[in-house]
């Protein structure tokens, strides 16, 4: 996918390989967090959440790389079809004291 000013944190993280980008259990990626280029510059890390997800390129019920969650022994009693993409950012104070300090309340 290419958007103007806009990045897939997935492609980010794993650049062209499929198997670790699909989203979809036919084992493509139709689903995306973009962000902009200044908070692609802070992505730490970026993924998929397949665990509620029942099949999947593997076809047996793993999700391919993970295991589905014990309550996920079916396709009705996966959560989605669909695996969550999620991103971990790195933004806000960038340590402890800094933290503290944007918490306190001024009067």
């Amino acid at each position: 996918m290419t958007t103007p000013g806009l990045t897939d944190v997935l492609e980010r993280q794993f650049g062209s390989d499929a198997a670790q980008r699909w989203t979809y259990k036919s084992g493509v990626q139709l689903d995306y967090v973009l962000v902009s280029t200044p908070l692609a510059a802070a992505i730490r890390a970026a993924g998929v959440e397949r665990r509620g997800v029942y099949g999947g390129p593997a076809r047996d019920g793993t999700a391919g790389t993970a295991q589905p969650f014990a309550i996920v022994t079916s396709p009705t009693t996966a959560a989605s079809d669909h695996g969550a993409v999620w991103a971990a950012l790195g933004v806000g104070p960038s340590n402890s004291r800094q933290r503290r300090a944007s918490r306190r309340v001024t009067r």
